[in-house]
């Protein structure tokens, strides 16, 4: 395969390197096309808005569905398998990809996996109520905890795993494997999404009604000691990603909406940790399943087409980093931003673009 000398520096050995899901360097017509989307009607303006070229690292993936970044490699999941919605197959994987190249190494497979974590030494990822581990260079997979409540989410920091469950509660473990501690008692009135964790607290979005004028979502937080659910901001129209600096709380919210396919409804919002009046970054988004923050930047990608996007997390000022692209998940490296491109022809694929 050849490989023009565009490459980006710091990826011509993942590049160069074919594997059984292809990686290319494969310049799609939409990437490369003006951007389609603004980044925002009102408050997320002023900056550059042509795009860059994005570049396939692997496609014809089944199903892929969540992407994490370290220093020196790319992770994700392939869910496997799609029977009507469902993944009865147990035929999913956890995926490395080294930046110095050397291929797609699949860490585990035989799985039923969706969400992932990692830290500086393992991936952790929910099979069925189970959360499990693996260290990033292979091995034997490991029990963190089970939960009779069914886990969703996941976050991690330097000793414990933090999910939320379908049965509305937050809990934690120890990263090694322990007792569960409830952080938050299970409440059915909680459609609790992603979650985010600081040096104190668990930060959750609660769903809630989306689909009506006076929409009923949460943006909620927990210390990690447990305790009560703080409300730091109430009548959100569909919260669901989140993610944390030193000084505020972001989201990003789907709704108001009836249709998602069709309307351009989606936000990214922030407020102090400590709570006050919710402070919009952006508007005029499609969906928007996932939020990454580094160097002082959001990014996020639209689903169902939409702009990647950078936008300064103070000004609000955006960089379109690729147009055109559908996407569930994103993670940020040291030069390139990734995601998650979860069907395409063929199968879904992972792109990345420079930051």
């Amino acid at each position: 395969m050849r490989i023009e000398q565009m490459v980006i520096v710091g990826f011509v050995g993942a590049l160069a390197t074919s594997c059984t899901s292809s990686i290319v360097d494969s310049r799609s017509e939409a990437g490369s096309s003006a951007a389609s989307s603004s980044a925002s009607s009102s408050s997320s303006s002023g900056g550059d808005v042509s795009p860059k070229a994005p570049i396939t690292l692997a496609e014809g993936l089944p199903d892929p569905s969540e992407i994490v970044a370290d220093e020196t490699s790319i992770y994700w999941s392939n869910r496997g398998t799609s029977v009507d919605g469902m993944y009865p197959l147990h035929d999913g994987s956890i995926v490395k990809l080294s930046y110095a190249g050397g291929g797609q190494v699949v860490l585990i497979d035989g799985i039923d996996v969706a969400t992932i974590a990692a830290d500086s030494a393992y991936v952790y990822w929910i099979d069925g109520k189970a959360i499990r581990r693996i260290a990033k260079t292979g091995g034997a997979k490991d029990i963190v905890a089970v939960d009779g409540e069914t886990p969703h989410w996941l976050a991690v920091d330097a000793t414990d795993v933090y999910w939320a469950t379908s049965g509305g509660s937050i809990a934690k473990a120890p990263k090694q494997g322990g007792p569960i501690t409830i952080l938050s008692p299970p409440n059915e009135a909680l459609n609790l999404r992603k979650i985010a964790v600081d040096a104190t607290d668990v930060y959750c979005a609660d769903l809630g009604d989306f689909t009506t004028p006076a929409p009923t979502g949460t943006l909620w937080k927990v210390a990690k000691s447990g305790g009560a659910l703080v409300n730091i901001a109430s009548a959100q129209a569909g919260p669901w990603a989140v993610a944390v600096d030193d000084g505020a709380v972001y989201w990003s919210t789907i709704g108001p909406l009836t249709d998602i396919s069709d309307k351009l409804v989606g936000a990214v919002f922030k407020v102090a940790k400590s709570g006050g009046a919710p402070v919009l970054v952006a508007d005029g988004q499609r969906t928007i399943y996932d939020l990454a923050l580094a160097g002082g930047s959001l990014f996020w990608g639209n689903y169902a087409s939409g702009p990647m996007l950078k936008v300064d997390a103070q000004s609000g000022v955006s960089t379109v980093v690729a147009a055109d692209q559908t996407v569930s998940s994103v993670a940020v490296g040291p030069d390139f931003v990734y995601w998650v491109v979860p069907y395409a022809n063929g199968g879904g694929m992972i792109r990345a673009a420079a930051r």
